[in-house]
């Protein structure tokens, strides 16, 4: 049994869409290689002295890192937000404000 989504579309409010667009904007959009980057908190002179001799470096400009502690078994997907894909995301992103915005309209502290 195939269920047919119905079409309440309005023929006449549709516009001719040119499919060049959207091939291109799925071309950018399909990198899915990001570089996370983590802030180490130092200037650039600190790097580059770091560098150039670890030693020079004292204090909280030294770094404390446990490198024996850094877990490699983690994997981080890039297009996961909280463990959910783009489109679940924005489904529940739409739906808590949502209802934040009923509560508020039913309370009478937002007048839409």
């Amino acid at each position: 049994m195939n269920w047919v989504v119905p079409d309440f579309s309005d023929p006449k409010l549709q516009i001719a869409r040119d499919p060049a667009v959207y091939a291109a904007a799925a071309k950018r959009r399909g990198k899915k290689n990001a570089d996370l980057v983590f802030d180490d908190g130092l200037t650039v002179l600190e790097r580059r002295q770091r560098k150039i001799s670890p030693s020079f470096l004292t204090g909280s400009a030294r770094s404390q890192v446990d490198k024996s502690a850094i877990r490699g078994d983690i994997a981080v997907s890039a297009d996961d937000y909280f463990g959910l894909g783009p489109d679940r995301f924005q489904l529940l992103f739409l739906t808590v404000f949502g209802v934040f915005t009923l509560v508020g309209c039913l309370s009478g502290s937002i007048k839409l």
